[in-house]
C-alpha cells in the first residue's frame, strides 16, 4: 500500500479516515468528534445552498472535479421539498 506524508502524519491512502482523525485531534485536542462527508456531495451542497436556485421546485447540481473520493464527477437532483 502506498503511503504519503501529510504534515508529519503518515496516511496510507487518501481516504484513511483513522489517520486523518488522529492527526486533527493531535492538532486540536479539544475536538471530540471528526465527521467525514462525501467530497462530491459537499461540492454540490455548497453550490446549491449559496445559489439563487434554492426556491426552485427541482434543481440539477453537478460537480466536475479532478480529485476527491475516487470519483471525478457526480450529479444530483435537488427537490426543494426534500432538502
Amino acid at each position: 500500500m502506498q503511503e504519503s506524508n501529510f504534515l508529519g502524519c503518515r496516511i496510507r491512502q487518501k481516504n484513511d479516515h483513522d489517520a486523518v482523525e488522529f492527526y486533527i485531534k493531535g492538532l486540536f485536542p479539544v475536538v471530540k468528534q471528526v465527521l467525514f462527508y462525501n467530497h462530491q456531495v459537499s461540492h454540490c451542497a455548497s453550490a446549491y445552498f449559496s445559489s439563487p436556485f434554492t426556491n426552485e421546485d427541482c434543481t440539477l447540481s453537478v460537480s466536475l472535479d479532478g480529485f476527491g473520493d475516487g470519483l471525478f464527477s457526480q450529479a444530483f437532483i435537488v427537490n426543494k421539498d426534500r432538502k
